[in-house]
């Protein structure tokens, strides 16, 4: 057997076998390049934060974002189901502007007794023609365990995973949360309506104000910092675009 084949059936690449791979990349508009970078469509991303920061309109926002571009998003609306405060949420974001690729999952409806929340939504991930993309909202109500997490991300390489999060103190809420943070390709912060990002492998290091008004009057701070900071010039610009360009099949 040659060298080539033994690395292959070992699961071991040379570098440059490495550097010549070719992975699919989400599409999205160029506002949450700055947060995002260029993220791969299997990415696992968990935005957490304390309730009333501005986590469901950040990922409201991405998610029409790559929506718009071609990924077809299902909501799994674990907290809100179909009620009042989510279809506010839609209003407020637009939706409706991509409601061919968009949709809401109450998995309270029709729920059996007999089955998990996991189990259901891995029905739901393994029928033919489900989303490209999966928001869990959130963590702590879908109540997985780290092993049941890392199973879903195992058994389902092709999908992406949004995991909303309640959280403790400075950390995301529980043992499973906190796992899901620091293994996914992006943590991100919600406070005061501005997004941090904690953790990118992808290359967005830029906060993103989610409600520029509410921001100022909560972080005066927060503006005053980035607006006395240098300006980025037009060779930095380009620079960024030579990185390389977002694309999704």
């Amino acid at each position: 057997m040659s060298t080539k084949n033994t690395k292959r059936s070992t699961g071991t690449l040379g570098t440059f076998q490495i550097l010549q791979k070719i992975y699919d990349l989400l599409a999205y508009d160029a506002e949450f390049k700055p947060l995002l970078g260029n993220i791969p469509n299997n990415i696992h991303i968990l935005v957490f934060g304390d309730s009333g920061e501005g986590k469901t309109e950040l990922v409201m926002r991405m998610t029409k974002s790559f929506c718009k571009a071609g990924t077809d998003v299902d909501w799994i609306s674990y907290e809100q189901g179909h009620g009042l405060d989510m279809q506010m949420a839609l209003r407020r974001n637009g939706m409706l502007d991509v409601g061919s690729r968009f949709s809401v999952t109450d998995p309270h409806y029709c729920k059996k007794p007999n089955t998990t929340y996991l189990e259901d939504l891995r029905t739901k991930i393994g029928k033919r023609g489900s989303a490209d993309l999966f928001v869990i909202d959130s963590a702590q109500y879908i109540d997985i365990t780290v092993q049941e997490y890392f199973a879903l991300k195992n058994d389902y390489p092709k999908k992406g995973f949004i995991f909303i999060s309640h959280k403790n103190g400075k950390y995301p809420d529980g043992k499973t949360a906190l796992k899901i943070g620091y293994d996914g390709g992006c943590r991100i912060l919600v406070k005061n309506y501005i997004a941090h990002p904690e953790k990118n492998r992808f290359g967005g290091t830029e906060p993103y104000v989610i409600w520029d008004e509410m921001a100022r009057r909560r972080e005066p701070k927060f503006f005053i910092e980035r607006d006395n900071r240098p300006k980025k010039t037009l060779f930095d610009a380009e620079n960024v675009a030579e990185e390389g360009g977002v694309s999704a099949k």
